[in-house]
């Protein structure tokens, strides 16, 4: 996988079977999804409770680890080790890093669905 990817279809797609409807209909779901975790993640910090950040961080972890978001999962798992280690100076930058990743990869996903003319 290529670590500068927002989304890497092929590997996705290696992982389902290479069944692209799903690919589009698990894309659709995530797309419905992010800006629920991006709440949650700037909930959380705005709270200073880290761990709630932590969660918010796992679930983005997991959920953008779907499509083999490489370095969003990277950023994910800084923040949790970050929360865990109470290393607050690094919460603001790790979570802004996080939400970024997580549009770079709604853009991919859009541009995705849009190109199989399913947006």
């Amino acid at each position: 996988m290529d670590a500068n990817l927002s989304f890497d279809k092929i590997w996705m797609l290696e992982q389902i079977g290479g069944d692209l409807d799903l690919l589009h209909e698990v894309a659709k779901i995530f797309l419905q999804d992010s800006t629920r975790l991006k709440n949650e993640l700037t909930q959380a910090l705005a709270a200073g409770n880290s761990k709630a950040l932590h969660a918010a961080a796992h679930a983005t972890k997991s959920a953008v680890g779907n499509f083999g978001a490489l370095q969003a999962v990277d950023v994910a798992t800084k923040l949790e080790k970050a929360c865990k280690d109470g290393d607050q100076s690094s919460f603001a930058r790790l979570q802004a890093m996080l939400v970024t990743e997580v549009d770079r990869l709604v853009d991919a996903l859009q541009a995705e669905l849009a190109e199989a003319g399913k947006s």
